[in-house]
């Protein structure tokens, strides 16, 4: 619990940044099968970062991802989704590592 006025623990600051980027460079490779890039492909990163953040979870997300690629590419299947989510989740944790140590 944090009481007002003072930071969040370190360990949930951390835990934000990992998934913050990893819905991040899930929303860029959803992009990509999309047909998106540059610009189209960071504003749908951002919509993918949002609506984890405002969703229930990464289930909604998942949902949303597949919708998105359903409706606009073919379907996909969630758990290939879910394999994906796992692996940038792993990424993003090596990326945070690798740039706290630099600094």
């Amino acid at each position: 619990m944090t009481l007002p006025g003072t930071s969040p623990p370190r360990d949930s600051d951390e835990a934000f940044r990992v998934k913050t980027r990893r819905d991040r460079l899930f929303g860029l490779w959803a992009a990509e099968r999309l047909g998106l890039s540059g610009r189209e492909a960071d504003i749908y990163a951002r919509h993918v970062i949002m609506a984890d953040m405002e969703a229930g979870g990464e289930v909604d997300l998942l949902h949303e991802v597949a919708a998105d690629l359903s409706r606009y590419v073919s379907a996909i299947d969630e758990q290939v989704l879910q394999v994906e989510l796992r692996r940038f989740e792993d990424i993003a944790r090596d990326q945070l590592a690798r740039e706290n140590r630099r600094s």
